[in-house]
C-alpha cells in the first residue's frame, strides 16, 4: 500500500501486515504505517487524480506522481507543478509541461535519473531550487520571464551539453550547474551581476562569455572546472575564495583594475597558466604566489 511522509512528503510502499512501522528512507524521520497510509489516501481524495498518467492535481496544482514508468504529458489547467512532485520518481525520456504553468517547485523533477527531455513553456516565470537535479536532462532552454537560475537547479546533471539562459535571469545562485560535466560552453545574460558559490564548480565548461555587469564571481565558482580561460569585464568588484581553484586546464587570465577584492587560494592549483593580464599591484598578492612563474604578466 501507498503510505505519506509526513515531513519530506516522499510517497512509500508499506506491507502493513509485515510492518507497523517504517523509516522513510528520504529524510530518516520513522512512521506509524497506519497513520501514514491514511495521510496517503487523505491526499488522494482531496486531489483530483489522472488515471492516465497517475497524477494528483489539486486546484491547479501537481502535487505528485504516482504512476508507472514512461513519459509524461501533463494536462492543460495545471498551473504549477508543486515542490518534489516527481522527486525520485522513474520517468522515461520525455515530460511535456502545457502553456500556462507558471511556477516549477523547488526539487520537483530532484533525481529523477531516466529524465531526459524537458520543454518549458514560456509562461514558466519561476523554477525552483534542486528542481532538475541529478536527472539526465541533455539540453535546456530557460523561458524569458525566468529572474534567476536557483541553488542547485541542474546540480549534477551530468549529461546536460546544452543551456541557454535569457536576459531575464538576473542572478545564478550557488551550486546552479555544480557538476555538470557535458557542459562545454555558456553565455551569461547580461544581467546578471552574482555568480553563486560553487555555480560552476566541477562542470565541464571550457569558455563562458561574461557580460559587462558581473560584480562577484562567487567562493569555489569554477573550481574543479575545465576552463581554459577567464576574462572578466571592467566593473567586476570582487573574486571569492577557491574561485578558480584546480581549473588545470587554464591557460590565461585578464583581470580588470576595478577588481578590489581577490580571496586567498581563488587561483590555488593553476599550474599551467602562462599569462595574466593583470595591474602590477596584483603581481605580489597571495592569491597569485603559484602564478608569479607566469610566462607573461601584462
Amino acid at each position: 500500500m501507498k503510505a505519506l511522509c509526513l515531513i519530506c512528503k516522499t510517497v512509500l510502499d508499506v506491507d502493513p501486515w509485515e510492518q507497523a512501522a517504517f523509516s522513510c528512507g528520504e529524510c530518516g524521520r520513522e512512521w506509524n504505517s497506519a497513520l501514514a497510509i491514511k495521510s496517503f489516501d487523505e491526499l488522494s481524495k482531496k486531489s483530483g487524480k489522472d488515471d492516465k498518467h497517475g497524477l494528483f492535481i489539486d486546484n491547479g496544482v501537481l502535487t505528485a506522481y504516482l504512476g508507472e514508468y514512461g513519459d509524461i504529458e501533463i494536462p492543460s489547467g495545471v498551473r504549477e507543478i508543486g515542490d518534489k512532485a516527481f522527486k525520485n520518481s522513474y520517468l522515461y525520456n520525455k515530460v511535456v509541461i502545457p502553456d500556462g504553468v507558471a511556477r516549477i517547485g523547488d526539487e520537483a523533477f530532484l533525481n529523477c535519473e531516466d529524465f531526459r527531455e524537458i520543454l518549458l513553456p514560456d509562461s514558466v516565470s519561476y523554477i525552483g531550487d534542486s528542481a532538475f537535479s541529478r536527472t539526465f536532462i541533455s539540453g535546456v532552454v530557460i523561458p524569458d520571464g525566468v529572474g534567476k537560475i536557483g541553488k542547485e537547479t541542474f546540480s549534477g546533471c551530468k549529461y546536460l551539453r546544452s543551456v541557454i539562459l535569457p536576459d531575464s535571469i538576473s542572478s545564478i545562485e550557488d551550486g546552479a550547474f555544480c557538476g555538470c560535466a557535458a557542459l562545454r560552453s555558456l553565455k551569461i545574460p547580461r544581467n546578471v551581476s552574482i555568480i553563486g558559490a560553487s555555480a560552476f564548480e566541477g562542470a565541464g565548461i571550457l569558455n563562458i562569455v561574461m557580460p559587462a555587469g558581473i560584480k562577484t564571481i562567487g567562493d569555489r565558482c569554477f573550481k574543479d572546472s575545465a576552463l581554459r580561460s577567464i576574462a572578466l569585464p571592467y566593473g567586476t568588484e570582487s573574486i571569492g575564495y577557491e574561485a578558480f581553484c584546480s581549473c588545470g586546464s587554464l591557460r590565461s587570465i585578464v583581470i580588470p583594475e576595478s577588481v578590489t577584492s581577490i580571496r586567498e587560494s581563488a587561483f590555488e592549483g593553476c599550474y599551467y597558466v602562462s599569462r595574466v593580464v593583470a595591474s602590477e599591484k596584483f603581481r605580489s598578492h597571495p592569491a597569485f604566489r603559484k602564478l608569479r612563474n607566469a610566462t607573461k604578466w601584462v
